[in-house]
């Protein structure tokens, strides 16, 4: 599931196990995902993915789910089926230093959902004012659901100093109950010192940063943006946006 939009079901490169690492590596045109880490039933722990070119895929860029220390860094997405990236139930993610174009369809450039101690940092997202992803979907970073639970603490997320561009729909967009009907909350997340300017034509109620209903505290200061739309959130502080 949110993995697939090709044809098939085939993925270029899967790894099921531990301490991988993929560097200079292209992987372009698969039916589905260009690379996919772990699944429900494997754990996948401690990979790294560098200097890679992972573009025009079927599916995903690159897809994880049930990983642990992932570090993702220096390597371009452009133009895959559905997210450029997803971090999907996999905790301790660094994603750093890459260059991610236009994405064709999923929720966003990146897709992030179930994360603990996790952070998108130091990445330069240009959505090129795409418009084959679905008018909704048209995001730099959403995050689709993180955990809901009783401590806060477990849930600690940073989205820190990206240069996202070209969106037509939400630059950061922390999704909430609204949106699935399901009692799903945005989890604690630093958002701070992003540059964010949405395409010269955007979407009908777009937004820098659009934050949904959360019980988690969330801290957003220092972006540079023209607005935020927060929706009974609890902000510890916001300045500078």
């Amino acid at each position: 599931e949110n993995r697939s939009s090709g044809s098939g079901g085939s993925n270029n490169i899967m790894i099921m196990s531990n301490r991988n690492i993929l560097k200079r590596v292209s992987t372009i045109e698969a039916e589905n995902a260009g690379i996919l880490f772990g699944s429900e039933s494997d754990a996948s722990e401690e990979n790294t993915v560098s200097t890679c070119i992972i573009e025009n895929n079927g599916g995903v860029g690159l897809s994880q789910r049930n990983c642990h220390g992932t570090i993702i860094t220096n390597n371009r997405f452009s133009n895959n089926g559905a997210e450029n990236l997803t971090v999907d139930a996999s905790n301790r993610t660094i994603c750093t230093d890459n260059r991610f174009f236009r994405h064709l369809g999923g929720i966003g450039n990146i897709g992030w959902d179930d994360s603990v101690d996790s952070k998108i940092c130091d990445n330069f997202i240009d959505n090129e004012g795409n418009t084959n992803a679905p008018a909704q979907h048209r995001n730099g970073i959403c995050i689709g659901q993180q955990f809901s639970g009783p401590d806060p603490t477990t849930h600690r997320c940073m989205i820190s100093n990206n240069h996202i561009v070209n969106y037509k729909n939400n630059g950061i967009w922390l999704k909430d109950t609204d949106d699935s009907g399901a009692v799903e909350d945005a989890g604690a997340f630093i958002i701070s010192n992003n540059f964010l300017a949405r395409a010269a034509s955007p979407e009908s109620g777009s937004t820098d940063i659009k934050i949904g209903k959360t019980t988690y505290k969330i801290i957003i200061e220092g972006n540079n943006a023209e607005d935020i739309d927060i929706d009974d959130a609890t902000l510890t502080s916001m300045w500078g946006f």
